[in-house]
Order: structure tokens, then sequence, then C-alpha cells
């Protein structure tokens, strides 16, 4: 069952705002310490350009957040601060690695149960000012009861593509964003500890429901499509449907169009790399339905 969160003072709206490139790093962290990194970030709005502000979030919220109880929000708080301040983030292209502390610093007074941090100038262009880059927004509500970090991640995965609900990634990459590629090397496990997990976590404590497809050449995954909407009681409202047959069609087309247009020239090669394979009877697809 889903928890239902109150709306908070001390959190801007529980709206975590990155961008995609941080989403994409290796973020080798713990559940708490992850927990921590969002509460962070979602008391920065993403058009805001002062970025020497000292970001303060409270133990109260964090226990109201994720179920924690008693003085154990607390000490999640403060262990999930030195995890962030202990753990490098890599930044990868086709050439560099870059590696960055995740926070600068931080402090806390025990008395006071709230802890305060800064984050390091190599961060501050992916949280402060994305309104001309590529960014993503997710509610905290729907990823602080997650229990595994593998789900918090594809969670964080997903939520680049909300626009078309479809997010395709290459099995070795995958492994290295979730930073998990010296783990789960046989692909059975892999599909049921973290794969699988996720989608389930997701389903249960998200306002998402997902699903996935593995796609094989030959006797090898290769690709994870996943596939993911807002579930129908969370929607903001239903399209109504056209009174002629011809609104129809020329909506659906408006509709597909407007979907291809947010796919990467590889992404739409890699969906006609997909039809080639199954019209040659070369790939096989392998579904998982929520």
């Amino acid at each position: 069952m889903r928890n239902t969160i109150t709306q908070s003072k001390t959190l801007h709206p529980e709206l975590a705002s990155q961008s995609s490139f941080l989403i994409k790093a290796t973020q080798p962290l713990g559940v708490p310490a992850k927990r921590v990194l969002l509460m962070l970030i979602a008391q920065i709005n993403p058009k805001q350009q002062n970025n020497s502000l000292e970001l303060t979030i409270l133990a109260d919220d964090y226990r109201r957040l994720t179920g924690v109880t008693g003085g154990m929000a607390y000490e999640d708080l403060k262990a999930g601060a030195k995890e962030l301040r202990q753990t490098d983030l890599e930044f990868k292209d086709d050439r560099w690695t870059a590696v960055t502390g995740i926070i600068e610093r931080f402090k806390y007074e025990e008395g006071e149960a709230e802890l305060k941090a800064t984050f390091p100038k190599e961060l501050k262009p992916h949280l402060f000012n994305l309104v001309k880059k590529g960014y993503a927004q997710m509610l905290l509500s729907d990823v602080m009861t997650m229990r595994s970090m593998h789900s918090i991640r594809v969670f964080e995965l997903l939520m680049m593509w909300k626009e078309t609900g479809l997010y395709i990634v290459d099995v070795t990459q995958f492994r290295e964003v979730l930073a998990i590629e010296d783990k789960y090397l046989a692909f059975s496990d892999l599909r049921k500890y973290v794969i699988e997990k996720s989608i389930g976590e997701i389903n249960e404590k998200s306002r998402y429901t997902a699903s996935y497809k593995l796609i094989k050449k030959g006797r090898k995954v290769s690709k994870i499509h996943f596939h993911f909407k807002i579930k129908d009681e969370f929607s903001p409202g239903l399209i109504a449907k056209n009174k002629s047959d011809k609104k129809d069609e020329e909506a659906t087309a408006a509709a597909v169009a407007a979907i291809m247009a947010g796919f990467t020239d590889e992404e739409k090669l890699d969906m006609k790399e997909r039809e080639e394979l199954e019209k040659h009877g070369q790939g096989r697809i392998f579904e998982h339905e929520p």
C-alpha cells in the first residue's frame, strides 16, 4: 500500500529536479544516503541561480517521508550525509571520466535534529539554473519508501522519459549506471534481483505502473525496454473521444509524431533494428507485464 505523504513547509513541493547527466552518473550509495541526497536536491528550485546556499533538511521530514520511526531518522540523516561526503560520483562521456564528491560539507546539531549541507561546484550546474538544460523531476513521495537502491535508481532513469513512457537501455550500460558491473553476473540473477524487484517496488509504491521487455540478439539479452505510465487514479484527466473517425486518425498520427520527436536518432535506429529482427526472425523479444 502506498503511503500518503503530507506537504512539508521545509521542502519545495517535495520535488527533486536534477540534470539527466547527473541521473545517469554512477552512484554507489546505500538507501539512507540516497534518500538524504534527494531531500537535499528537493530544497532547490530548478530555476534558482544562487547556488551558494546552505541546504537544510529535518529528521521530522525524513521520518514522515520514509516511515522510519524514533531516533533512527536522525541517525539515518547523519549516516547518509557521511556516506555522501565520502563517496565519489563518476561522470562518463566518450573520452573522460570525471570524479567528484557528492556533497562538499555538512553539519548537524544534536538537539535540533536537522542537517545542513552544501554541494561541490562540480555538481551545481546539474542542480541549479536548469531551465535551459535537459533535466528530470520526481516526487519524493514516489521513492522515499522504496527499500531497494536499485528501485530508486531505475525510477530516476524512467523519469527522464516521462514524455514517451519508454526507456531503452543497453544491458552493459544499465549495469554501469546502477554500479553493479561485478554483481549479478548471471543475467537470470540480474533479472530476478534487480529488474523484477525494481518493477515490483515501482508498481507498489509510486504513482506509476511499469513493465519491461528483454531484447535478444542470438542467445544473449542485449537491451532492456522499460514501459511505464502514470496510474489512472493519479492521471490529471482522461482524453475525450473524438466524434469522427477522421479526427481520431489525425489525433493518433499527431500523438505518434510527438512521441517519435522525443527519441534520439540512436533510439529510432534501435526500434528500426528491432522491427527488422522480428521481421526476419533474427531477434527474440521477451515481455514481462506487471
